[in-house]
């Protein structure tokens, strides 16, 4: 097991908390306590599945007293299972539906799937040949596709079936019927529809080939799903997102504690003696924000763990070769430098963020990365370094960056207009969108209802800063870069601010609302949020910076506004400025 690996796998033990196990032969119905055996294969069933020579076709041809003999040697305790995660510190839940539920979100098992960490199910309930589970697997995986972000599940179904193969592609027909593409990971039994991994694992009896790799104990269970959830959340920045939520979890009671309810009438009079500027309820979220922030820098990897884990990640880095030949002068003659060169100078810049020249003396590409800071780099070797890291061509580069900058929204139902706020409009000349960046303060963004635009009845004019789709051309201006995702799109934006306020500063009004005190917009029914400016034309909503980010922004503009004209002696000025 790699660094990676083990980090990974440390971070999913500390992070995981809770499962829910799905049965139909749970509880005992005169008692209602545990049954001392669960075996879900009372009685005969017809065979789900029969694909052609699949394990289970091979498996069917057992002789038949060697199956019922297993059947009715097989028990299955619930106290085994629940000893399995209790070992790991997790909790795990025992739940029997009854024979006929609903699986919609309004539903009982809905709303119980919808938080614990890992869901484990049952395939055959009541007897429906797994009819109840695909409906919840297609419900759940359904709601993840929804979301955004998407909602990430562990759901796993545990059965005593003869066949996974079968049950497996059970799930795959369904959840293809129902659009949510499932794609299998390295095995049939390892379907991934979005957030959403499915495994299939077989309750312990004899099988064969593949699904032999598939079948479980009882007592093992816990620890194999734990090491399919950190496979599941492979990588640097998911692990070390395990790591940082665990430790979060961990401390919930001293954070707290730090938030205590005799603070109620030291907080009342702050809101008092702050009202008519600002709502004392919005600096909440900052406030706990703090908190949490603490207690992730007080759980930061040492230097060694960084290095290890780093070192690690960069070896095993799948690298995409530069689309046009690196070239060397050895000699005063060019060739072209092969792949491995390219590789190498790419890990040899991962490993120590610089280049040693006696390496790669006469490198044409790479000739002046060597400078302090990397000044002075183009755009096509920045583009060649962020190809060759993106193996999957997944742009992971633009979403790293937009992690960096971009605000997620996890509420879907409304935007407001916001210092921060990125919007576009369609610009019939050129016949595409053009991108403008909100430059209100935060202070005259709130509290709308009591300006005087308002009590006049009239709209409230907003700033904005045009933003130009020029990141990778080579350009002497000082610029601020941006990568999002608009919306209704797959592929990422890079868009700057920058430029002179006679070319990019413009200004719309709008109405405000009167019940949030705000510039409002809900989602329209194909999803938008658009705000009608005056002259009646429409603005769409399409990212939120973060607050830092678009302080920077606007900062640079202030000081573009706020520029001194004056003579002095060129000569001087030259000499000074560069």
């Amino acid at each position: 097991m790699t660094t990676l690996q083990q980090f990974s796998l440390e971070a999913a033990r500390r992070y995981l908390q809770s499962v829910v196990f799905i049965d139909d032969q749970i509880f005992d119905e005169h008692t209602g306590m545990a049954v001392q055996a669960v075996d879900d294969l009372p009685k005969p069933r017809k065979k789900i599945y029969e694909p052609e020579q699949s394990a289970g076709d091979v498996l069917t041809q057992v002789d038949d007293t060697e199956v019922d003999a297993q059947d009715n040697d097989d028990s299955h305790r619930p106290k085994d299972l629940v000893n399995s995660f209790a070992r790991e510190g997790i909790i795990c839940a025992l739940y029997e539906p009854p024979e006929e539920f609903d699986v919609d979100p309004a539903s009982d098992i809905f709303k119980l799937c919808e938080r614990p960490d890992i869901i484990v199910l049952d395939w055959d309930l009541s007897g429906d040949e797994g009819r109840k589970t695909l409906d919840l697997i297609a419900a759940l995986v359904n709601q993840s596709h929804q979301e955004f972000p998407q909602h990430t599940r562990l759901l796993a179904i545990y059965t005593i079936d003869p066949s996974l193969e079968g049950v497996a592609n059970h799930i795959n027909d369904r959840l293809t019927e129902e659009g949510l593409q499932p794609e299998p990971d390295r095995s049939p039994f390892r379907l991934q529809s979005g957030a959403t991994r499915i495994l299939v694992f077989g309750k312990d009896r004899k099988r064969i080939g593949e699904e032999e790799k598939f079948t479980v104990k009882d007592e093992d269970l816990a620890l194999r799903l734990i090491h399919e959830f950190a496979e599941m959340n492979s990588g640097i920045l998911p692990a070390y997102a395990l790591h940082g939520m665990a430790a979060i979890r961990r401390n919930s009671k001293r954070i707290l504690d730090r938030f205590h309810g005799d603070l109620n009438g030291a907080f009342l009079l702050h809101r008092a003696l702050s009202k008519e500027s600002e709502e004392a309820f919005d600096q909440l979220p900052e406030l706990l924000a703090d908190e949490l922030q603490a207690v992730l820098e007080d759980a930061h990897l040492t230097p060694s763990e960084i290095a290890d884990i780093a070192n690690d990640a960069i070896a095993n880095l799948k690298l995409t070769p530069p689309s046009t030949d690196w070239r060397y002068t050895p000699g005063g003659r060019r060739f072209p430098a092969t792949r491995y060169v390219s590789e190498a100078v790419v890990r040899e810049l991962l490993s120590n963020g610089k280049l040693d020249r006696t390496i790669f003396p006469a490198l044409e590409q790479v000739i002046d990365i060597s400078k302090p800071g990397f000044g002075g780099i183009g755009p096509d070797l920045m583009q060649a370094l962020v190809t060759m890291v993106d193996s999957e061509k997944s742009q992971a580069n633009q979403r790293l960056a937009s992690l960096f900058a971009v605000r997620t929204q996890y509420d879907q139902s409304m935007r407001r207009l916001y210092h921060g706020s990125i919007i576009r409009q369609r610009n019939a000349d050129v016949g595409r969108w053009t991108y403008s960046f909100c430059v209100m303060p935060v202070c005259d963004s709130i509290r709308l209802d009591r300006s005087n635009q308002f009590k006049k009845e009239q709209l409230v004019r907003f700033p904005f800063w045009n933003l130009n789709e020029n990141v990778m051309l080579l350009d002497q201006a000082n610029r601020r870069g941006i990568a999002l995702l608009p919306p209704g799109t797959s592929e990422y934006l890079l868009i700057s601010a920058g430029g002179k306020s006679r070319d990019m500063l413009w200004l719309a009004g709008f109405q405000i609302d009167e019940a949030r005190g705000q510039v409002i917009s809900e989602k329209s029914e194909d999803g938008r949020f658009v705000f009608i400016s005056d002259a009646s034309v429409e603005i769409e909503w399409v990212a939120e910076l973060k607050p830092l980010h678009a302080q920077r922004i606007a900062h640079d503009i202030g000081q573009n506004l706020s520029r001194v004209g004056l003579i002095e002696a060129e000569w001087l000025r030259l000499l000074c400025e560069h």
